[in-house]
């Protein structure tokens, strides 16, 4: 057993933090609150709540009884050059960012909040702070730092989705299809509550159109297209229209639930989940309506197995082009699991992904179909087999790759 629960990931973003005010944003449940918590060195830590109780760690008193001496508090701080962290500051009133930008460049404020919204406020022109933070943003935890976390054969399936740190106590580490069932049926309402949070932090409404498309994609569908036409199929949209669609897909795209990935060679854009586990819920919800729900794991294990396979597909793909400093993009025809691109879209690497063993025969096919794809032929594969212009990383290899960065 991997015993996940005692995993402690020191992620690079708080090395990142220098002596200067910084605002540290991203999405729910990244990770961001542990990251400061742990990983940076505060003088105080404030939380403001939901109900605008505003908590207080480091000092001499739980909380503040009013937000006058909240603002006295850290205006007093700052100037006598202590660290100060706000987490959920947006709930705050607007006021109260401009009296404490007063202090600037005293001490050092770090501001924490957990939507894009808080972007645009912090940088829009009418901001207080324009011009006086940093700007950090937190997603999904940075592979290498996860990998060093995992000591397994197993870790590749499971760097795969850990990255989302709230999975973190909920994984056990025997076996990754049995743990994505354990996820998905004794926290059926998790995710779908994760999104409504997220809509409730960026001020909009989780309508059945958003709701749709989330659906849509989740079960596979990723040209606006298609979502349109499964869309206007249940009465969702009044036309089917892909430019209908797009705007509400951007928005997903800007509050980090969906990605943007481009198909090569071509003008067209798919889009897909930011997290795999959202991908999982929502393919399998798609198919057994998890929410009402709980199908044996047997009964579930065969697609459990297939939506698992893809996210790990996706995930090291993703990886590699990092490593290459170049782009990902895919192809449906022939059918490539990642083509890396640098800036000018020239290809750099072809990638396939398998989640077993790969044959000669396989590797032979691969290359016969990027014969006309220039650059690097790399393939992963739990097996390694020597074939001339061709890289083969089994999960060790990969995990070695990683940690070096390069290929």
């Amino acid at each position: 057993m991997l015993l996940i629960m005692d995993i402690v990931v020191k992620r690079k973003e708080a090395n990142l933090l220098s002596d200067r005010w910084a605002l540290v944003y991203g999405r729910r449940k990244v990770g961001k609150t542990f990251m400061l918590k742990r990983f940076y060195s505060w003088d105080y830590f404030i939380l403001v709540g939901r109900d605008g109780t505003l908590w207080v760690e480091g000092a001499d008193i739980e909380k503040f009884s009013n937000i006058e001496d909240f603002i006295r508090f850290v205006i007093r701080s700052l100037r006598m050059g202590k660290r100060v962290v706000i987490d959920e500051f947006q709930r705050l009133p607007d006021y109260v960012l401009e009296r404490i930008s007063t202090t600037h460049p005293s001490g050092i404020l770090i501001l924490s909040g957990s939507s894009m919204r808080v972007v645009k406020d912090i940088f829009g022109t009418k901001s207080p702070l324009l011009g006086l933070i940093e700007e950090h943003p937190v997603g999904l935890i940075n592979p290498q730092d996860m990998i060093k976390s995992l000591y397994s054969k197993k870790f590749l399936d499971y760097v795969v989705y850990l990255r989302d740190p709230w999975l973190i106590p909920l994984m056990n580490g025997d076996s990754i299809l049995k743990d994505l069932y354990r996820v998905m049926t004794i926290t059926p309402s998790t995710i779908p509550s994760l999104v409504g949070e997220i809509f409730r932090e960026e001020d909009r409404r989780l309508t059945s159109t958003y709701e749709g498309i989330i659906k849509s994609i989740g079960s596979g569908y990723g040209k606006p297209s298609d979502i349109s036409s499964i869309l206007y199929s249940r009465g969702l949209i009044p036309k089917d229209s892909a430019s209908g669609v797009v705007p509400y897909i951007k928005n997903l795209v800007k509050m980090g639930i969906l990605k943007e990935v481009k198909l090569y060679g071509k003008k067209g854009i798919i889009y897909r989940m930011v997290s795999p586990i959202f991908s999982v819920f929502y393919y399998l919800s798609d198919k057994y309506e998890m929410e009402y729900s709980r199908p044996s794991f047997e009964i579930m294990k065969e697609n459990i197995m297939r939506i698992h396979s893809l996210c790990y597909e996706d995930f090291v793909a993703e990886v590699i082009a990092d490593i290459l400093g170049g782009y990902l993009r895919y192809s449906h025809d022939p059918e490539i699991d990642g083509i890396i691109v640098d800036r000018k879209e020239k290809p750099i690497a072809v990638v396939e992904v398998k989640y077993g063993k790969i044959g000669r025969n396989d590797i032979s096919k691969f290359v016969d179909k990027t014969e006309n794809i220039r650059g690097k032929r790399i393939i992963v594969a739990k097996n390694r087999i020597d074939y001339k212009d061709v890289t083969v990383l089994t999960p060790d290899k990969f995990k070695n790759t990683v940690m070096r960065w390069k290929i």
